[in-house]
């Protein structure tokens, strides 16, 4: 009985492993899609999914926090993959209703993102037998903090933001990590209607947003890794 139970917890164990596995897999999917689906982007998703790693480790969370953030962030813009090419690729400044649109991909990528309601599991149960093993397993952590974040990654911590106007800690902590991530990012990146900013200037407009679009600790955090921020960002640059 000793040799069995050993025999099994080691079979729960590699199982879990290969399960884990599974599911990094398909975030890594899912997120080279949304870099394929907005040809600008290069290596944006992979660099904010490292840079709220290195805020969320700066600010002394837990470590399997930090780890799951740094791979669900990645998936904070799979919205897009609901935009229209006229108006994803732009090159040009969106007009108010294009804008809008764009807006859109934070509830989007939530819905992608969110596990089956019970009303659509029973139809999948319905059709597919084996849909019961499958709807069984316990829902991904993992996803559902991708979720959170692609729905809140652009509110801000004064109300201002979008889709909901949460503010402070009504906000997600993902969200709001993931939100000085993506904003660094988008600052000191080229995009087709903008040139790189440069980091001394990025910087700079975080620090001014620091209470109003951002979490006063998110950027506290994200400013004491200065340095491990720039290296990733050099790692990881765009081709040209």
């Amino acid at each position: 009985m000793r040799d069995y139970a050993k025999t099994l917890e080691e079979a729960v164990h590699a199982r879990t492993a290969d399960l884990e596995a599974s599911r990094l897999e398909v975030l890594h999917c899912l997120s080279r899609a949304v870099e394929y689906r907005d040809d600008h982007m290069g290596r944006h998703v992979e660099r904010v999914g490292r840079y709220a790693g290195i805020i969320a480790r700066s600010m002394g969370l837990d470590a399997s926090f930090c780890r799951d953030l740094a791979q669900a962030a990645q998936l904070h813009d799979i919205g897009k993959i609901g935009i229209p090419d006229e108006v994803l690729m732009k090159p040009s400044r969106l007009t108010p209703d294009e804008y809008e649109r764009v807006q859109k991909h934070a509830a989007v990528g939530k819905r992608i993102l969110e596990p089956r309601s019970d009303l659509e599991a029973d139809r999948v149960l319905q059709h597919v037998q084996i849909g019961s093993r499958i709807l069984d397993v316990p829902k991904s952590p993992l996803l559902s903090m991708a979720s959170r974040i692609a729905l809140t990654h652009h509110e801000k911590w004064d109300g201002s933001g979008y889709p909901a106007g949460l503010a402070g800690e009504d906000i997600p902590l993902e969200g709001r990590i993931t939100a000085v991530a993506d904003v660094f990012d988008a600052l000191s990146s080229r995009r087709p209607y903008k040139p790189a900013i440069a980091v001394e200037v990025c910087f700079e407009i975080m620090e001014h947003e620091r209470g109003s679009h951002f979490d006063p600790k998110a950027i506290d955090g994200f400013f004491a890794q200065r340095e491990a921020i720039i290296a990733v960002k050099n790692e990881l640059a765009d081709p040209d």
